[in-house]
C-alpha cells in the first residue's frame, strides 16, 4: 500500500472517528435534554389541576378530605383531562358518573412539607409548587419519563438524528475531500526524495532536488543535498587516491623492468651498479607499499595503541640521535629547544617513535642543505606543544592545507631521489588523532615550513 494511500485512510479513520464519537455525544446530549424538556412540559400541562387544587384548598383549608377520600382525589384528576374543566365541589348524593381511567403517569399531591396526601413518591419525581399568594401550600409531583412515548416527540427526535447523522456524513466527505490534495501535497516531496535516492544508488550525485521549505522534509531534503555532494567529493577523491596509487606503483616498477630487460638484452652490463639502481626502486617500491599499509591501518583503526604515561621529551631525545648522522650529512644547523622538565602524554611511545621519524624524515628531505632546522618541546597547561621548523624552501600557502592529505606533495618536491611517497604526513595525523591531539602546518619564521602537534598532557 502506497504512503498516499496510508495517508489518506489515516485522516479519514482519524475524522470519520471524530464525527462519531461527535455524534454520538451531540445525540445522548439531545436525548437527555429533550426528555428533561418533555418532563418540564408534563409539568406544565399540570396548570388546570394546580388551579383546581388552589381552589380547593381554599375552600377547604387543607388537604384533609383529599387525604381520607381517594375517590375526590380522582374526580380532580378527571376534572383536568375533561378539556381542563374547572373544578366544581360535588353535590351531594356523590356523582353517579362512571369512574375514569387514571392517566398512565398520574400525579401525587404533597403538603407544604412535602410529605405524601395522596398518590405515590419517589424522590426523582419532578415537583411544581402550588402557592395561594406567597404561601407555599403544597406541591404537584410527577414521575419523570425514562423515554419519549408520544408520536410527535417521536417524530422531532427521530428528524433530529436524521439530521445529526447528514450532517455527520457530510463533514466525513468534506474531510476526505480536504484530505486528498493534503495527502497529495504531503507525499510529493517524499516521492521526489525516493526518486533522488534511486539515482543516488546509480552513483547520480548530480541530480537536482526541488523540494523547498522550512519544515521537516525541507530538511531532510537539504541534508540529502550534502550527502550527495559529500558522495560525489569522496567518489571523486576515491578516483583520485586510485590513479595516484597506481602511478606510484607503476613507477617503480616500470623502472626496475626496464633496468632488468636491459640486463637481459645485454644493453646494459651486469654490473653492480646497475643491481644497485635495480634495489632501490625495489626499496622504494616496499617503502610505498608499507606507507599503504601503515595508512589503510590507520584509517579503518586497525592499527593498535598500547598507551601508558611517556615522556614525550626523552622520545624526541632519542629519535634527534638517531637523526643526527643523517642531519650531519645534510649540513643542517639544528637547535633544540626541549622542556627543562618531562613532558608526560598518555600514549603510544612506538607509534610517537614512528611520528618524530616521519616528521623528522619529512625536514630531512624537504629542506634546503645547510638549512637551519629548529625542534622545540614546551608544555602549556594540559597540553604538550612540539614543534619542528626549518629554514626552507617552505610550501605555498594553498599547499599548507593539503600537507596532509594521501599521496600529495609539492610540484617542486617531486623528486624521486629526494622526495617520498606523500604518505609519511598523512600517516603523522592519523598517528596525532588516534592520540586527541591536532597536527598542523604554517609558515616558519626561519622562512621554511612549520610543524605544530599538540597532545593532551597526562599524568606526572
Amino acid at each position: 500500500m502506497r504512503i498516499q494511500t496510508k495517508l489518506i485512510l489515516a485522516l479519514l479513520i482519524a475524522t470519520t472517528a471524530m464525527f462519531a464519537a461527535m455524534y454520538s455525544l451531540m445525540q445522548w446530549s439531545f436525548d437527555r435534554g429533550f426528555l428533561d424538556y418533555v418532563n418540564r412540559r408534563d409539568l406544565q400541562r399540570q396548570e388546570t389541576l394546580i388551579n383546581n387544587l388552589q381552589r380547593f384548598y381554599r375552600q377547604t383549608g387543607s388537604w384533609e378530605p383529599l387525604r381520607r377520600d381517594h375517590n375526590l382525589w380522582r374526580r380532580l384528576l378527571e376534572a383536568d383531562e375533561d378539556d381542563q374543566q374547572p373544578w366544581r365541589p360535588p353535590r351531594r348524593g356523590g356523582d353517579n358518573r362512571p369512574d375514569r381511567p387514571h392517566p398512565p403517569r398520574p400525579p401525587t399531591l404533597l403538603d407544604a412539607d412535602k410529605q405524601v396526601v395522596t398518590g405515590r413518591y419517589r424522590s426523582d419525581f419532578i415537583m411544581a409548587p402550588i402557592k395561594l399568594g406567597d404561601q407555599t401550600i403544597g406541591w404537584l409531583a410527577l414521575p419523570p419519563r425514562v423515554r419519549v412515548t408520544e408520536q410527535n416527540d417521536l417524530a422531532f427526535s427521530k428528524s433530529q438524528d436524521k439530521a445529526f447523522l447528514v450532517i455527520s456524513a457530510l463533514m466525513v466527505a468534506i474531510s476526505l475531500l480536504i484530505a486528498l490534495p493534503l495527502a497529495r501535497q504531503f507525499v510529493t516531496p517524499i516521492k521526489r526524495l525516493a526518486t533522488a535516492t534511486r539515482q543516488l544508488a546509480q552513483g547520480a550525485y548530480d541530480m537536482e532536488l526541488k523540494i523547498s521549505g522550512k519544515d521537516e522534509l525541507g530538511q531532510l531534503a537539504r541534508d540529502f543535498h550534502q550527502l550527495a555532494q559529500t558522495l560525489k567529493s569522496n567518489e571523486t577523491a576515491r578516483r583520485r587516491w586510485i590513479a595516484d596509487i597506481s602511478h606510484e606503483l607503476r613507477t617503480p616498477l616500470a623502472i626496475a623492468k626496464g633496468e632488468l630487460e636491459a640486463l637481459v638484452d645485454g644493453v646494459r652490463p651486469t654490473n653492480r651498479d646497475n643491481l644497485l639502481s635495480i634495489q632501490q626502486e625495489i626499496e622504494h617500491l616496499q617503502k610505498l607499499i608499507n606507507d599503504l599499509y601503515e595508512l589503510t591501518n590507520a584509517e579503518v583503526g586497525a592499527l593498535r595503541y598500547q598507551k601508558d604515561e611517556e615522556d614525550l621529551r626523552l622520545i624526541l631525545q632519542h629519535a634527534l640521535d638517531r637523526h643526527q648522522s643523517s642531519f650531519a650529512a645534510a649540513g643542517f644547523q639544528l637547535i633544540s629547544d626541549l622542556a627543562p622538565s618531562p613532558a608526560i602524554v598518555w600514549a603510544d611511545a612506538t607509534r610517537l617513535s614512528q611520528l618524530l621519524d616521519n616528521l623528522l624524515s619529512n625536514t630531512c628531505k624537504y629542506a634546503d642543505p645547510g638549512a637551519q632546522v629548529r625542534v622545540a618541546l614546551s608544555t602549556d597547561h594540559n597540553q604538550v606543544r612540539l614543534r619542528i621548523e626549518d629554514s626552507g624552501p617552505g610550501a605555498p600557502d594553498d599547499a599548507l592545507p593539503k600537507l596532509f592529505d594521501h599521496l600529495y606533495r609539492v610540484e617542486n618536491s617531486r623528486n624521486r631521489n629526494t622526495g617520498g611517497s606523500g604518505l609519511g604526513l598523512a600517516i603523522c595525523r592519523k598517528i596525532v588523532e588516534a592520540h586527541d591531539g591536532e597536527i598542523s602546518a604554517s609558515r616558519s619564521p626561519l622562512g621554511g615550513l612549520a610543524i605544530d602537534v599538540t597532545l593532551p598532557a597526562g599524568k606526572e
